[in-house]
């Protein structure tokens, strides 16, 4: 279904996954995107859907009611309609359906084509390594906005998927790099996601994973979920010789960086990860209960992140009380700004020092001394962009 956030619309990796079981029974389906098609209104987007003819729609996605309009919308196709509520695009792993299938099944006897759907998302649940692989060729990937730091088409490769009880299940290493290659040769992108449970979970099936990827020689880069505090500068070093170009990292602002030794283990992971030549991501969970939370803010911008990402959760209130879904992605777009801005400011710190740094950067702000530093004052460049600038401007 369309989507309403302004994040970055992900492949529909478990519709995918869906698809390609249900083409291992010789079935013909046909995946329709309507967070990238859905520049059309009314009922053209429908068009070719209406053309394909099929005998079993299955609208995925977790709102109810924008199902019920697109399946009002549907309903003359004359074709058997589900809803299955889950996120397909989660950034985390395929997620174990169990309990979406039961309420599919209710009232199923008798209606064939609804038994093959069912039988397609229980099979789901199998292990992962005993799946195919998700049907890619279905979805359109040049149209996903996912990038790298360095601006170039990425896409997302599952490596485990978390299971009830805590507990994680990971592929097999053989399986990922063999995927891996499968996509580079089919869809010609090289850069990869990894998603799934953290890639330090486990070390013994990481140095598998990385020896695998460095023998096969792919020419491949790829980042992936780590949590900072197993990182060392060894195992980075390994990370990139392995085809790592980037590493994510998640925590919650006031458990790291209201905690002295907290902040450091990640101020030391971040300056390891750039000594082996690897960027960081950072996704910082804020909450908005804390007065304390702009202090936060100003305080991740010193740390040298290549990019971050705010998640914020309003508190355990009644709902008449509770912030809205707006109301909590414009605290996150607030948040971001005043990040850009706080960076601006660090780097004005970082070049001239304590004193006249922050003297520089409200002169800066106000176009006295250029247009450039006006940029970086307001944080609207990467540091790393300007660097290349000044470096490449002719002396005098």
């Amino acid at each position: 279904m369309p989507s309403n956030s302004d994040e970055p619309v992900a492949p529909p990796l478990l519709l995918a996954y869906v698809a390609a079981l249900l083409e291992q029974r010789r079935h013909i389906v046909r995946i329709y995107d309507l967070a990238i098609r859905g520049s059309t209104s009314g009922t053209d987007r429908f068009a070719s859907l209406r053309l394909y003819k099929p005998q079993v729609i299955l609208l995925a996605g977790t709102d109810a009611r924008a199902a019920a309009t697109i399946e009002s919308e549907l309903i003359t196709c004359g074709a058997t309609i589900l809803h299955l509520q889950a996120d397909v695009r989660a950034s985390g792993t395929i997620v174990s359906l169990a309990h979406m299938v039961q309420v599919l099944a209710r009232g199923a006897d008798g209606v064939n084509e609804q038994k093959v759907m069912i039988e397609a998302l229980v099979a789901i649940d199998e292990s992962l390594d005993n799946l195919p692989f998700p049907a890619r060729h279905l979805l359109p990937l040049e149209k996903y906005p996912l990038i790298t730091l360095d601006r170039e088409l990425q896409t997302p490769i599952v490596i485990g998927r978390f299971l009830p009880g805590g507990r994680s299940e990971l592929r097999h290493p053989m399986q990922i790099v063999a995927e891996l290659r499968s996509i580079a040769s089919e869809h010609g992108i090289w850069h990869f996601q990894f998603i799934g449970p953290d890639l330090t979970l486990d070390p013994g099936w990481t140095r598998n994973l990385l020896h695998l990827l460095t023998t096969a020689r792919t020419g491949a880069a790829w980042e992936a979920g780590v949590a900072y505090d197993a990182l060392t500068y060894d195992l980075l070093q390994l990370y990139r010789q392995a085809g790592c170009e980037g590493v994510l990292v998640r925590f919650d602002a006031l458990d790291v960086l209201a905690d002295r030794d907290q902040r450091d283990r990640l101020q030391h992971a971040i300056q390891s990860a750039h000594a082996a030549g690897i960027k960081v991501r950072a996704q910082i969970g804020l909450e908005t209960r804390y007065s304390s939370m702009p202090v936060l803010v100003d305080l991740s911008a010193t740390f040298g992140l290549d990019d971050v990402q705010f998640a914020v959760e309003s508190i355990a209130a009644p709902a008449a009380t509770a912030g809205s879904q707006p109301e909590i992605e414009s605290i996150a777009m607030l948040a971001r700004q005043q990040y850009h801005t706080s960076r601006g400011r660090q780097y004005f710190v970082n070049r001239f020092g304590g004193y006249l740094g922050p003297i520089l950067w409200r002169i800066g702000r106000t176009g006295m001394l250029g247009t450039t530093l006006r940029q970086i004052a307001a944080g609207g460049e990467w540091p790393d962009q300007i660097t290349i600038e000044q470096q490449q401007r002719p002396t005098a």
